[in-house]
């Protein structure tokens, strides 16, 4: 993660929130909460974390290109994120908005890409409001925002393409939370955040076969 940004994971239990709505009402609730504590100045939400060795990489294609032959798709980072992700992150913002209240389960598709993205498929014209279809799903998706790029994996290698889809328009129970306290320290932790983040229970410890006895000592 960035430096300075707390992580902390977020996992819902799916037998309490099995239906989408519930997990985006669950989240849409505890944002604003965990925005509110004193100490934190911003708060967003992302999966996969970047340096988080999970990289979900899916195959794409760009609306009005060129088909490209079964299995020789391009395929890109897939993230999904809130809008206040990127400025939570200090990922800039280059061309069009980021992902704000608009952009709803059912509301139009939209999706955001990252500047080595643009640069790679879409060509030297504006990359707003041409379309992406992911994976083998019909939806077709517009694209609203471009942000800088950003590295995921390694510092080591250059950052690569990633494209971004709006938290309300695929939900799910698994996403890291990231926060920005004000204090510069990264042990600067906000008393009141263990209280504000339900921590995924921990498994039971397995249980400890007992030592076998000691055998009688010998006449």
């Amino acid at each position: 993660a960035a430096p300075g940004v707390l992580t902390p994971l977020n996992t819902l239990p799916k037998a309490r929130y099995p239906q989408p709505p519930q997990q985006i009402q669950y989240f849409n609730t505890l944002l604003p909460k965990l925005a509110s504590l004193p100490g934190v100045t911003d708060v967003g939400m992302v999966a996969p974390l970047p340096f988080s060795d999970n990289d979900q990489s899916t195959s794409f294609g760009v609306v009005g290109q060129p088909a490209t032959a079964p299995g020789m798709q391009p395929s890109a980072s897939h993230l999904t994120t809130d809008g206040n992700y990127f400025h939570t992150m200090r990922i800039p913002l280059l061309h069009g908005r980021t992902f704000n209240e608009r952009d709803r389960e059912k509301s139009p598709p939209m999706i955001m890409v990252n500047e080595t993205f643009a640069k790679t498929y879409l060509g030297p014209g504006n990359p707003l409001g041409q379309r992406i279809k992911i994976g083998s799903s019909k939806t077709i998706r517009e694209i609203v925002g471009v942000v800088g790029s950003s590295k995921h994996d390694s510092l080591a290698a250059p950052a690569g393409p990633e494209f971004y889809i709006p938290f309300p328009q695929a939900p799910a129970t698994y996403l890291d939370l990231v926060l920005r306290p004000a204090a510069p320290a990264p042990d600067a932790i906000p008393p009141a955040l263990p209280r504000a983040v339900p921590q995924r229970p921990r498994p039971p410890p397995s249980p400890v076969a007992p030592p076998p006895p000691h055998p009688p000592p010998r006449p």
